[in-house]
């Protein structure tokens, strides 16, 4: 609907449509199966049509080739020294963007989505996220159930660091304070793109280049890899780091997995 139209009729949707679609999502970095769903969900409609005589023939539909996208990791090392030099982030709330989603997994629509007051001592609420092409606040994370996160000493002191920081400090309840607060508008959050720019920002400022950054496959998503794989290094059940990261099954967990040197978890956050 967003890039062909809500308002188009089914039967303007021709091949041409279908191969923009394609290559828009393509443009914007779409991993190959990601767009495969997208077309083939357009399918189940179209097919529909076709029984139903609203279309006289499905058209040709465009998807893409190759495998899933190639996902990379930092070292434990390069990560340390990425987020311990502040003079490469442009500001603090990317930087700790980045720190808390190497040390817990979160996804940037749930660290976005996160509140006030689903921030406790020793653990975080993940039960709502920001959907950013809606430009609203959904009740419900990816994997369709809320997780509670477990969090160190150090992820507390950055999340109470930013609380402190907001401008709305004062002037909203908890449930209406983001933690990744907005420059200027309190009902929304910061900007994921700009987290993620700030991330490749920083990896530049210590010696990736763009090139290396897309050849490594290196994401903000990277960093649930990241913490999966501290997680599992350390010995912690794979059943726990599945709940924890919000995981699905087994093979999920094992494909965030990169071999790299519930009271152990806050230990792990902070042993690097």
């Amino acid at each position: 609907m967003r890039i062909l139209g809500a308002g188009t009729p089914i039967a303007d949707i021709t091949r041409q449509e279908t191969r923009r679609l394609r290559d828009t999502l393509f443009g914007e970095g779409k991993a190959a199966t990601t767009i495969n769903h997208v077309i083939n969900t357009l399918s189940v409609l179209l097919q529909a049509a076709e029984e139903d005589e609203i279309i006289q023939a499905v058209p040709r539909l465009y998807r893409a080739g190759g495998g899933t996208k190639k996902r990379g990791s930092l070292t434990r090392e390069e990560a340390r020294d990425l987020l311990a030099t502040d003079s490469a982030w442009r500001n603090d709330r990317e930087r700790i963007a980045s720190e808390i989603a190497a040390r817990t997994g979160l996804r940037r629509s749930e660290l976005l989505g996160l509140t006030a007051d689903r921030c406790y001592r020793n653990y975080i609420d993940v039960s709502h996220v920001w959907e950013s092409e809606s430009w609203k606040l959904k009740d419900a994370t990816k994997g369709g159930e809320a997780r509670i996160v477990p969090i160190s000493r150090r992820i507390r002191s950055l999340i109470v660091y930013l609380l402190r920081s907001s401008p709305y400090r004062w002037n909203l309840p908890p449930s209406q304070q983001y933690v990744f607060y907005h420059d200027t508008n309190p009902r929304a959050p910061y900007d994921g793109r700009e987290i993620t720019r700030g991330l490749y920002h920083a990896l530049e400022h210590v010696g990736m280049s763009e090139e290396q950054r897309q050849a490594a496959g290196i994401t903000f998503h990277s960093w649930r890899h990241f913490a999966n794989s501290q997680m599992i290094e350390a010995g912690i059940p794979e059943a726990t780091v599945r709940a924890l990261i919000g995981h699905q099954s087994q093979a999920m967990t094992m494909n965030y997995y990169h071999a790299q040197d519930l009271a152990r978890i806050a230990a792990v956050q902070d042993d690097w």
